[in-house]
């Protein structure tokens, strides 16, 4: 995704790291992925979310949180290997 305003090399390494999130994020547990989505990239509530998708906001909070821990996992070996 380009921000506007950006310089190519700016929109390049923001690509990249779409790209790597993308990738974390298939070997997260769906749900997680689901809800850390919504809540970090749609910028939705955790009231909002909890709403949605039928569970408890405590949950969705839980799942914020344990999809965050495991995405700076993945992506921390990822930039391991890569780097």
């Amino acid at each position: 995704t380009a921000l506007p305003g950006a310089l190519p090399p700016e929109q390049a390494e923001m690509a990249e790291h779409f790209r790597l999130l993308r990738k974390a994020l298939v070997e997260i547990p769906p749900r997680q992925a689901e809800v850390f989505c919504l809540a970090c990239l749609d910028g939705w509530s955790h009231d909002e979310i909890a709403k949605q998708l039928v569970i408890s906001v405590n949950s969705v909070g839980v799942l914020v949180h344990r999809a965050r821990r495991k995405l700076r996992e993945l992506l921390a070996s990822i930039n391991e290997v890569s780097g």
